[in-house]
């Protein structure tokens, strides 16, 4: 006899994995065919980093708390991989759950994946295409292990057909953040500002990728560079951009920017007031690209990628680079224009909302479906399955059968069938 409920297994540690999480959570919760459990891998580890979004979203109960706290990559990802497979091999879940591009979000895929749990990818196909960046290898790797996609964007979607995912697994589902960013407005408005904490502000920012704070001479030209902004800064920093400030002693050239004052990290809703009054956002964070566009406040994002380039068309992001100049000089630019928010443009997938409910509502029909797991691909007789192998006319995405063989000179000749009639394919880009 089936199972009356599908259990779901969500996993995740950071402070933008919650936010993001919280519509697809809340949707688990109330729908009577899914018993959900909520795994804190504890990556953030601080209550300003994790906690309080915990308190003050009225998140559902946490079932497992890891405590795996920062360590080197290699060191937390065993670490999480272990503690995470113990929860996973105690309550056999039907799926996993996991967003993002976290060591939390690749560990959490790859011990479920082990475990032969099908993994559900929640910001499926976000590309940077930088290597260098781990956030890009997490979401490479999670996206070879998982079996459902779900998408926040078209070309995201697309990202994902093109690297030979089935069409049949990935799912457009939008972005969970519009969800939580429309259902807070209402309780933004009714906040006010400490603004003897906080001071009075232009500028927002935000900055903790380990290739702007890891590195010291290009943190010293970020720092020394704000100096130069014709406005004044407000700087909520992230433990690991504080610790590293110590350590490169650069306290000194923080106190000589006098438009710029440093504060603890904030808790979710008063971020987002900030976010939304600041006439300008500057950050590293993908979250914050999403979210500056969401309410409506231009965004300068100090990286030469983004996973988000659908912000970047729509005008609402400026790429500076690493050319601190660049970053300067478009923020004096914005703030020496009157552009009120409603100019900027929104991403129409990233921002429609609904995406939480949609997700598990997908999973349920799936589940009804005993549809759950990926098709084992059949390789007798020499058959071998090339999913980059695409008609572009007809079908796309859909799986192609092969036939390999060798001539004489050693070159290889594929004999292309379907349904065991011949057809004339493609590569993409040809």
């Amino acid at each position: 006899m089936p199972d009356s409920q599908m259990k779901i297994c969500f996993v995740f540690g950071t402070r933008p994995e919650i936010i993001k999480l919280y519509s697809v959570m809340k949707a688990a919760e109330v729908n009577k065919f899914v018993s959900p459990v909520f795994i804190h891998t504890g990556q953030h580890y601080d209550y300003e980093m994790s906690q309080v979004f915990l308190e003050e979203l009225n998140l559902p109960r946490i079932h497992y708390f890891l405590d795996v706290k920062s360590s080197r990559h290699g060191e937390q990802t065993a670490l999480l991989l272990t503690e995470i497979e113990k929860c996973l091999t105690l309550e056999k879940p039907r799926l996993v759950i996991v967003l993002g591009d976290t060591n939390t979000t690749m560990a959490g895929a790859l011990a479920a994946a082990k475990l032969q749990i099908p993994v559900v990818h929640i910001e499926a196909g976000c590309r940077s295409f930088d290597l260098n960046m781990p956030e890009e290898v997490n979401r490479l790797v999670v996206d070879a292990t998982s079996s459902i996609f779900f998408a926040p964007s078209e070309v995201a979607a697309l990202n994902l057909l093109f690297e030979g995912k089935p069409k049949d697994r990935v799912f457009l589902a939008g972005s969970t953040l519009a969800d939580i960013v429309k259902e807070t407005r209402k309780v933004r408005k009714s906040i006010t500002l400490d603004h003897k904490e906080i001071g009075e502000f232009d500028v927002v920012m935000t900055l903790h990728r380990q290739e702007n704070v890891d590195n010291a001479k290009r943190l010293k030209d970020i720092l020394k560079a704000l100096g130069k902004i014709q406005g004044k800064i407000v700087f909520p920093v992230h433990p690991r951009t504080s610790k590293r400030i110590e350590e490169f002693c650069l306290q000194k050239l923080v106190k000589k920017a006098s438009n710029l004052r440093l504060i603890k990290p904030l808790n979710y809703l008063t971020f987002m007031k900030i976010l939304e009054e600041a006439k300008v956002a500057i950050t590293d964070s993908g979250g914050v690209q999403e979210e500056a566009m969401l309410v409506g406040t231009p965004c300068i994002t100090t990286r030469d990628t983004t996973e988000w380039p659908e912000t970047v068309w729509a005008g609402a992001n400026y790429l500076a680079g690493t050319n601190v100049e660049s970053m300067v000089t478009e923020c004096n630019r914005i703030l020496g224009e009157d552009r009120p928010s409603s100019s900027i443009l929104k991403a129409e997938s990233l921002s429609n909302g609904g995406a939480g409910e949609r997700i598990i509502e997908n999973l349920v029909k799936l589940w009804k479906e005993n549809a759950l797991e990926t098709p084992k691909p059949d390789m007798t007789g020499g058959r071998y399955p090339l999913p980059w192998m695409l008609d572009m006319e007809n079908d796309i995405g859909q799986h192609i059968w092969t036939t390999l063989t060798f001539n004489e000179e050693g070159k290889a000749i594929v004999d292309v069938k379907e349904r065991g009639h011949k057809r004339v394919v493609r590569k993409i880009g040809s």
